[in-house]
């Protein structure tokens, strides 16, 4: 399973980290910001498993996380979630199938927002949970 947790910083610089952590099989995490939003990360990363990994966003941040799978090495291809042939999306999205977590800070009346979509299929299970955390 891979599941993604939400920290919001509070008083801290306006940022968020989105943690992941990989309890399956090696994925590599792909991440399109919405347009006017950064590809963080430059748009994605390998997670072995049972490794986990911060990324920080903007407390605006926008944008779509999802697991690709069944890559490789030589070709950066994936069997599922494939943005070309790159470890790093930059902005591509992922093809179907792949299951996504949608993110939206600050959006409407400034709440966040955030699901887990099958709109473009299901390829691993996912999870998304909410911490709050305090900093100076």
């Amino acid at each position: 399973m891979f599941r993604l947790a939400l920290f919001a910083l509070l008083g801290a610089a306006s940022a968020v980290e989105f943690e992941f952590k990989n309890n399956g099989g090696e994925i590599w995490v792909g991440i399109q910001g919405n347009p006017g939003h950064a590809a963080l990360e430059n748009g994605g990363f390998a997670l072995g498993q049972g490794q986990s990994k911060t990324v920080r966003a903007a407390d605006n941040w926008a944008g779509r996380f999802w697991g690709r799978t069944w890559c490789d090495q030589g070709s950066k291809h994936c069997l599922t979630g494939d943005c070309g042939n790159k470890l790093q999306c930059a902005g591509a999205g992922g093809v179907p199938p792949a299951t996504l977590a949608e993110v939206t800070l600050k959006g409407d009346a400034g709440k966040d927002f955030y699901d887990i979509s099958l709109v473009d299929g299901y390829n691993i299970k996912m999870s998304v949970s909410i911490n709050t955390k305090l900093t100076t």
